[in-house]
């Protein structure tokens, strides 16, 4: 198909079509064919079973999974064909499978989808397989094969008509109207003021409401009532604590097709709840309460026939519970700092259901009852959204050892020898005399304050994202264009830059109009291997003096690195920093274990260590 320009046999790629990571869509994976709509409509009507991945160019986590997908498919060739889809080329099917996320994985059985979920969990073929052979075996059910050809899951409406809305006024900077056509990849969309504006067949109108000190009045949903009815398409809702019975009786929700409640903005969601939303077919939440047996909608990015969600969760709330086994004893927000307040606590922040976080469960169940004096707590990270914040978890499951209160040591943990070989040389190094107290210790992160940035141009030559706080949270605000945006207190600004192997060098002078202060992660992604990717990077962050993040993942080998090492030693307001190549595992030990002297309170690919024999 379109990256390897032959047809498939039966569905698979041949193992003589294997290629180096190149910049398609599914990079790193060259016996995945990535196809166009035809072509899967054509393989959903041909193969009994077919698992669709939805990625992109410029996905970092779907660059992780790549080479284990490629595996897995490999592995399951007799009874699975794996395929992907370029999200940026297939618009139409990202509507139809409400797909909002990358990267996203759907099953279909017998030419209709019967399983989705949106993140990257499985970092191995042996965890894809853990996770897809229950299901494969539990589609050769034949009732259970008959309520999948009843049921291919939440349809969106029709495209609406080609209309002109009229838009009120609204308080700048806390309520901001978007309008999108049928093609959001191929043209953005486009923030709109008030009076009549324009939108195409299939067009859709999304509005974001954005509540915090600064507004004065305090704002609340009764700006809705300023809008037409059946106008909105897309509701975004930040800090303000809603329901979606809050939201019942405003006309212009009528037509509504996705509503995004961020941090704690949502109870007790069930199927009742959506009657007045006939339309809606996505909702993302972060609500403990939510109900997320919802048969016609996307729940954050998933959804599953009722026997398959129970052999593989879809979502982090429907996960299966509780989260810790053992002598592990799962914590809260509000109890976190009082659990750790007093003595040596070793602490996990995990994602209920992840397979490499329920892979290291035994371990350290295991670890707490040979060690009853060391209390080791289990923190969900997408339920506990300030600690995860504070200490800046960005990869589960990690570990963090804290001695009356404050971290003396972290590692991402891989897999089960991890626990038994880092966490243990960190727990024996921080029961050694010599350091207690005498420890260096690592200060939570403080939440950024309320900025306007002014980014320069009408087309931006990279992704500028606006980011709530909480881990992985999906409601992610793109800005496309120059000129004035506003950043709500707490939310992060990301930038991340994508150069292909084809493209010329970027112009590092794009980023002028960024002050030393608005950047808070800058991530780097270059498939050229020419060599001077990560200094350029690192050259450009020594001017982003409040940037908190750096990630510089480049194909140069890694001895092309030693004048961008030199740079990277002179970031020291760096909190996180990530490196990667694409042709070897890791960078040299020596080489990060340097920077790490140089960069003392710096998490360097999630490991920091306050502990000098650890």
């Amino acid at each position: 198909m379109n990256r390897t320009g032959d047809g498939l046999d039966e569905g698979q790629a041949s193992d003589a079509e294997a290629a180096p990571l190149d910049r398609s869509p599914a990079g790193g994976a060259p016996h995945v064919d990535v196809v166009t709509a035809d072509q899967l409509t054509d393989l959903l009507a041909q193969r009994s079973d077919v698992l669709v991945w939805f990625t992109t160019g410029w996905c970092v986590p779907c660059w992780e999974i790549a080479p284990h997908l490629d595996e897995f498919a490999v592995a399951i060739r007799d009874r699975l064909l794996l395929v992907a889809v370029d999200g940026e080329a297939g618009t139409e099917l990202l509507r139809r499978y409400q797909v909002a996320a990358y990267p996203s994985l759907l099953l279909f059985h017998r030419g209709v989808r019967v399983w989705q979920r949106a993140g990257a969990r499985e970092f191995s073929a042996a965890e894809f397989a853990g996770t897809f052979v229950p299901l494969l075996d539990a589609l050769q059910d034949p009732d259970l094969a008959s309520d999948a050809a009843a049921d291919d899951g939440p349809a969106p409406p029709p495209p609406r008509p080609e209309r002109t809305v009229l838009l009120p006024d609204l308080p700048a900077g806390f309520v901001e109207c978007r309008v999108s056509g049928p093609d959001a990849a191929a043209v953005p969309s486009q923030q709109v003021g008030p009076g009549p504006n324009d939108l195409p067949e299939g067009g859709e109108l999304t509005v974001h409401l954005t509540a915090d000190h600064r507004n004065d009045p305090p704002l609340d949903l009764t700006v809705l009532d300023g809008f037409a009815p059946d106008t909105v398409d897309r509701l975004i809702i930040s800090k303000m604590p809603v329901s979606l019975q809050n939201l019942e009786g405003f006309p212009a929700l009528r037509r509504l097709q996705t509503l995004v409640l961020q941090a704690g903005s949502t109870v007790d969601i069930g199927p009742a709840d959506l009657a007045a939303f006939p339309h809606l077919v996505q909702l993302d939440t972060f609500s403990e309460g939510a109900d997320v047996q919802l048969t016609d909608v996307v729940v954050n990015g998933g959804w599953a026939l009722p026997e398959l969600r129970r052999i593989a969760p879809v979502t982090d709330l429907d996960a299966p519970q509780p989260i810790a086994v053992g002598g592990t004893e799962p914590v809260t927000d509000a109890e976190f700092a009082d659990r750790v307040r007093t003595g040596l606590v070793l602490v996990e922040f995990t994602v209920a259901g992840a397979p490499t976080c329920e892979a290291i469960k035994p371990v350290l169940g295991k670890l707490a009852e040979d060690l009853p004096d060391l209390p080791v707590l289990a923190l969900d990270v997408r339920r506990s959204h300030a600690v995860t914040e504070n200490h800046e978890i960005a990869v589960v499951p990690t570990l963090l050892l804290l001695r009356d209160g404050h971290e003396i040591w972290r590692s991402a943990i891989g897999d089960e020898t991890d626990v038994d070989t880092t966490l243990t040389r960190a727990l024996q190094a921080a029961h050694r005399p010599a350091h207690r107290p005498a420890h260096r210790t690592r200060q939570p992160a403080l939440p950024r304050p309320a900025r306007t940035l002014r980014p320069a141009g009408d087309a931006l030559p990279y992704q500028l994202a606006l980011q709530p706080p909480g881990f992985g949270a999906s409601a992610v605000t793109d800005v496309d264009h120059g000129g004035e945006v506003a950043v709500p207190a707490g939310w992060s600004v990301f930038v991340q830059i994508y150069r292909s192997a084809d493209d010329e060098p970027f112009d590092w002078t794009a980023l002028d109009g960024f002050g030393p202060d608005d950047i808070d992660a800058l991530t780097y992604v270059d498939e050229n291997s020419d060599g001077v990717a990560a200094q350029q990077a690192a050259t450009a962050a020594t001017r982003l003096t409040g940037l908190r993040r750096l990630e510089i993942h480049s194909r140069a080998l890694a001895d092309h690195w030693g004048e961008a090492m030199t740079t990277l030693r002179r970031l020291t307001w760096l909190r996180v920093l990530r490196l990667s190549t694409f042709d070897i595992d890791e960078l040299s030990d020596v080489s990060l274990g340097a920077l790490s002297e140089a960069l003392p309170d710096t998490v360097i690919n999630d490991y920091w260590s306050g502990l000098s024999d650890a």
